[in-house]
């Protein structure tokens, strides 16, 4: 059996995913340009998936060994409030139930 391209790994369309929200949201992605070169680590629970960074602003799937200048995770515990918390967009929270770890500005 052949592997899967890598445009169809999880990371590449968790990045696919979050770029079109990016793209409906122009001053995200402005924010986002200004960390270009730095790199993310989402873990929620058990799943991770690591992203870097481009000069526009976009996420790409980066290799899960690279060093995350910040690390974002959500204990599985709050996994099922999760769909609650997003759709009131009480940030509050959100940041509540987060850990971040590494650069304080880029996960802001």
């Amino acid at each position: 059996m052949l592997p899967l391209p890598a445009v169809f790994s999880p990371e590449s369309l968790i990045a696919r995913a979050l770029n079109a929200l990016l793209r409906r949201e122009p001053w995200a992605a402005e924010r986002l340009s200004r960390h270009a070169g730095k790199s993310l680590r989402f873990q929620l629970a058990g799943l991770q998936a690591s992203f870097s960074i481009d000069a526009g602003g976009h996420l790409r799937a980066c290799d899960p060994a690279v060093v995350p200048d910040v690390s974002l995770s959500l204990a599985a515990q709050h996994l099922g409030e999760l769909p609650g918390i997003l759709g009131s967009r009480d940030v509050a929270a959100i940041t509540d139930r987060l850990h971040v770890q590494g650069d304080a500005a880029l996960a802001t």
